[in-house]
């Protein structure tokens, strides 16, 4: 049986998104083994006031390997069919103003992936006006490394 290898190297994605064309946004890049298959996906994706309202409240981060949909969101804690907790695991995936969110925005956020470290950190945001819910803009940096983080 061969056994296939994986470089994941230090890897870190800055993203900007701001003004009415970021409620379209959904990100979606991929990260390719050494024989060049895709192997991991992000996707970061807005969560809108409903439908027909472009209007974002928040923003979920996902993390699978789209050979094993099954496995779900690497960022989640609790794996499927079980349902998720309240609790700060299974919530860090989701990027939420709001002041009652179970994990702050701003917070730092390290998910140890089979051999790697994924580390999201919301830079900076804006809402709308200061008393909104809704984003205006937000600055997330994304990084993919081997060594923990959080020994840095």
């Amino acid at each position: 049986m061969r056994r296939r290898a994986y470089k994941t190297c230090s890897t870190l994605v800055v993203l900007l998104l701001s003004g009415p064309a970021w409620a379209q946004v959904a990100l979606k890049p991929s990260t390719k083994d050494l024989d060049g298959n895709d192997r991991y996906q992000l996707s970061l994706e807005p969560h809108r006031v409903g439908q027909g309202d472009d209007k974002i409240v928040s923003w979920r981060v996902q993390l699978i390997d789209p050979r094993r949909r099954y496995l779900g969101n690497y960022l989640v804690a609790t794996k499927p069919p079980e349902p998720l907790s309240d609790q700060a695991q299974d919530r860090a995936w989701w990027l939420d103003p709001s002041p009652y969110a179970v994990v702050p925005l701003l917070a730092r956020r390290v998910f140890k992936v089979e051999s790697f470290y994924c580390v999201i950190q919301v830079e900076d945001y804006h809402k709308l006006s200061p008393e909104s819910r809704l984003l205006d803009s937000m600055n997330v940096e994304v990084q993919l490394t081997q060594t923990d983080p959080r020994h840095n």
